[in-house]
């Protein structure tokens, strides 16, 4: 049996700084090309086919959950790599993507045939169980380099899939293309995943089958599909409900509103998530370094997440108005709904990874079933009052009860009390000194000019606040040592 060859010549702290790095700049440009490119569409396409699209994606993606077993992040925490374990891998894919189209197939009978809606929406729905064959094998690939610590390459499949992808959008729509634009977009982007890892990993895409790789995979994806639960309540559940009973128009005002709430997840992700799972499960045994190294995260996290949540509490119709236009102001509450969410999924995120990576699934599922639960009460409560603004609430409280949930759970990996103390007091007080900023001279200045005041006063007095620990780390970078153990 080969197994994969890993020499670290530099510390993990410093490859995976260095890792969450390069993705988080590639995610950040990716983003701003998306953010663009979807302005565009939203401008071009207006509120009808966005929302026909939106329920598409709400009902595949409850479908899907049936064969999400999270076998990349298995291959990732994995401690080792063996040919046979990846073509088992493989296979496994392959036979999951299947019966996902079939539930596709039978899905879309259902829409057309049984509750009359457009043959428009059953064909996106098995355009998008093409695309989730394309994402089941394409991760396989991509957990071969976050294995072997190849961000740099990740990065470049990433932003030159984002160009492709995004101009395919842009290209259907102008033609006329309407939803299938957006569908264009969705399935280029794990069909570049696949072939671009497949070709920098040189793994040649070979099926097998190992009977004990397999029953590893199985009882790993067993309690990963029991941790899906809480997914329910992140943009599917909710999606689908609120389509069905307020209609597709009001289904577009989430959409676009989720999408804005959503860029801090995707360009905090990188750091917070695929750099995070594979540096922790390689430091199982060094939890001193394990949690030095959690606490620098989260810090970054915390800190580049603030500035974004009060931008979507305070100045919601201005971002409105500049992004998408005056026919999309019917979003306005939904965005500041949403503010809770934006801040709080990407750090359940990073606790969820430390918790997988450190063999705690249990644990994670724990906190889905919890998050699903006070979803769906708040959900029952507010939606038929709200609408979208109800629905966005119930979504960032049952966000908030998991992290409650895996933070005590993860106590264990990680020094809570000192990360509690380090990583939340001066972005706190330096949010609330940004906040007095917009609020203060409201009547006298535009709201460019406040956004800009609310960042430059949050940086200020957080650089104020953290001027003893940027020193030592200065100090250390002078005296070529590394920032981290």
């Amino acid at each position: 049996m080969s197994t994969e060859a890993s020499p670290l010549s530099r510390s993990f702290g410093g490859r995976a700084v260095t890792g969450a790095v390069w993705l988080s700049l590639v995610t950040v440009a990716n983003g701003l090309i998306g953010a663009t490119v979807s302005i565009f569409l939203a401008r071009r396409l207006g509120p009808g086919p966005i929302g026909v699209y939106a329920l598409a994606i709400a009902a595949s993606d409850l479908a899907a959950l049936a064969v999400t077993w999270g076998i990349d992040t298995f291959l990732v925490q994995a401690r080792e790599d063996s040919r046979p374990q990846f073509g088992t891998a493989l296979t496994l894919a392959l036979l999951l993507s299947g019966a996902f189209f079939l539930i596709s197939v039978a899905l879309a009978a259902v829409l057309v045939l049984v509750l009359h809606r457009q043959p428009l929406l059953a064909l996106l729905v098995l355009g998008l169980a093409v695309q989730r064959t394309f994402l089941l094998t394409g991760t396989c690939y991509g957990a071969l380099l976050q294995r072997r610590f190849q961000f740099g390459w990740l990065a470049v499949i990433q932003i030159v899939m984002g160009v492709v992808e995004h101009l395919a959008a842009v290209a259907v729509a102008l033609a006329g293309g309407g939803a299938l634009a957006l569908l264009a977009r969705d399935v280029l982007d794990p069909l570049g995943l696949l072939v671009g890892a497949r070709l920098v990993s040189r793994r040649p895409y070979r099926l097998a089958w190992d009977r004990g790789a397999a029953r590893a995979m199985r009882r790993f994806g067993l309690a990963i599909f029991a941790g899906q639960t809480g997914d329910l309540s992140v943009h599917k559940l909710d999606s689908a409900i609120l389509g069905a009973t307020w209609g597709t128009g009001e289904l577009a005002f989430y959409e676009e509103s989720f999408k804005l709430a959503d860029v801090a997840r995707r360009a905090a992700q990188p750091a917070l998530s695929q750099v995070a799972l594979t540096t922790y499960a390689r430091l199982a045994g060094e939890p001193r370094r394990r949690s030095a190294i959690f606490q620098v995260i989260q810090a970054l996290g915390v800190r580049l997440l603030l500035p974004f949540l009060l931008a979507l509490l305070l100045l919601p119709r201005p971002l409105i108005l500049l992004l998408f236009g005056s026919q999309w102001l019917g979003a306005v509450p939904i965005v500041r709904a949403f503010a809770g969410y934006a801040v709080l999924v990407p750090l359940f995120e990073h606790v969820r990874q430390l918790l997988l990576s450190q063999g705690a699934a249990a644990a994670v599922a724990r906190a889905r079933i919890v998050q699903l639960l006070v979803f769906l009460a708040c959900l029952g409560l507010l939606l038929p009052r709200w609408g979208g603004e109800g629905a966005a609430l119930a979504v960032g409280a049952g966000v908030g009860s998991a992290l409650l949930v895996a933070g005590l759970a993860a106590r264990r990996f990680s020094d809570g009390v000192s990360v509690l103390r380090k990583t939340y007091l001066s972005p706190l007080v330096a949010s609330g000194a940004a906040a007095l900023a917009v609020l203060w001279p409201a009547a006298q200045q535009p709201a460019p000019v406040r956004l800009a005041g609310m960042c430059l006063v949050y940086a200020a007095v957080l650089v104020a606040m953290d001027r003893k620990p940027l020193r030592a780390a200065w100090a250390r970078k002078r005296a070529g040592k590394p920032l981290l153990l």
